[in-house]
C-alpha cells in the first residue's frame, strides 16, 4: 500500500532521530526517492502516493518539498504531522505498510552516511531518470523543473540497480 509522502519523509526523520541523527530536506528527498525507487522495483508498487518531479537538484516529491522548505539547509529537528486539513498518519500505525517502513529502514543504513550532496550527485547519473527528463530538455534545468519522473521509468531504472548489486551500485563508477 501507498502512504503519503509525509508518512514516508516522518519515517525516515523519526528512524534518523532514534539513532541521534539529523537529515537535511535535500537529504530527505533523495532517501525517499531511493526508498520509493527500491520499492517499485522490490515489489512493483510505489511506496509513496504522489510521485517525483524532475526539478535543479534532482528528484523532488513536492508535497515533503512545502512541509520542509523552511528548513533550507538545515537539520530537520521535528516532524510535520498535518497538511492542508489532512493529518499525516505515522507509518508504524499503518496496516499493510510493512514493506515501507522496512524499505525505509533499510535506504538509511544503506546511505545515511552519504550528505545531501552526494546523494544529489548519485540521482544524477547517466541514464537516470532525472538525467533523462534533463537531457529530454537540453540540459536546461529550469525547462525541466516541476516535469513529473513516471514511476514506470524509476522502477526499471532501480530493478538495473539491483541486478548490479546494491554495493557500488549507486556510485559515479556504475
Amino acid at each position: 500500500m501507498a502512504v503519503m509522502p509525509l508518512t514516508l519523509a516522518n519515517a525516515i526523520i523519526d528512524h534518523a532521530a532514534e539513532r541521534g541523527e539529523f537529515v537535511t530536506p535535500m537529504k530527505l528527498q533523495k532517501l525517499m526517492y531511493f526508498a520509493h525507487g527500491f520499492h517499485l522495483a522490490s515489489y512493483g508498487v510505489p511506496a509513496i502516493d504522489e510521485g517525483f518531479e524532475a526539478w535543479p537538484y534532482g528528484p523532488v516529491n513536492r508535497q515533503t518539498y512545502e512541509a520542509y522548505a523552511s528548513y533550507e539547509n538545515r537539520p530537520i529537528t521535528a516532524a510535520v504531522w498535518a497538511t492542508g486539513f489532512r493529518s499525516v498518519p505515522r507509518l508504524d500505525l499503518l496496516t499493510d505498510t510493512v514493506t515501507v517502513k522496512q524499505m525505509a529502514e533499510t535506504i538509511w543504513d544503506r546511505y545515511a552516511t552519504a550528505d545531501a550532496i552526494r546523494l544529489s550527485q548519485i540521482t544524477h547519473l547517466r541514464n537516470s531518470p532525472w538525467s533523462r527528463i534533463r537531457d529530454n530538455h537540453s540540459g536546461n534545468l529550469s525547462a525541466s523543473m516541476h516535469v513529473p519522473i513516471p514511476d514506470d521509468d524509476i522502477k526499471r531504472y532501480f530493478e538495473c540497480v539491483m541486478q548490479r548489486g546494491y554495493e557500488g551500485a549507486l556510485d559515479a563508477n556504475w
